[in-house]
C-alpha cells in the first residue's frame, strides 16, 4: 500500500505552468478545465479551487434591503482596500 504525501512538490515549467499532483486533483475534485485561485500570502502561494456562482448560489441569505450597484460596489472597494492595508 503505498502512502499518500500531503506535501508534494512540482516543477515550474518554461511556460510557467505546473502539474498539480494527481492525489491532489482528486481530493479537491480537480478536473481538466477546473479553475483554481491564486492567494497571495506574505511568503508563499495558496491554490485554492474556484467556485462557480452555480455552486455557491443560495449560500448567502438575501439582504433585507434593496441596495443599489454603485453603493454594493463602494462597499466592495472599501472591503478590498482594507484587506491589503
Amino acid at each position: 500500500m503505498q502512502v499518500l504525501q500531503t506535501n508534494q512538490e512540482s516543477y515550474v515549467t518554461q511556460k510557467g505552468q505546473i502539474t498539480i499532483p494527481m492525489y491532489l486533483r482528486i481530493k479537491f475534485g480537480l478536473d481538466r478545465g477546473s479553475k483554481v485561485f491564486f492567494d497571495i500570502e506574505k511568503d508563499h502561494i495558496k491554490i485554492i479551487p474556484s467556485s462557480s456562482l452555480a455552486s455557491v448560489f443560495g449560500s448567502v441569505a438575501p439582504l433585507k434591503k434593496k441596495i443599489s450597484f454603485k453603493e454594493i460596489k463602494r462597499i466592495a472597494l472599501e472591503d478590498k482596500l482594507d484587506a491589503i492595508r
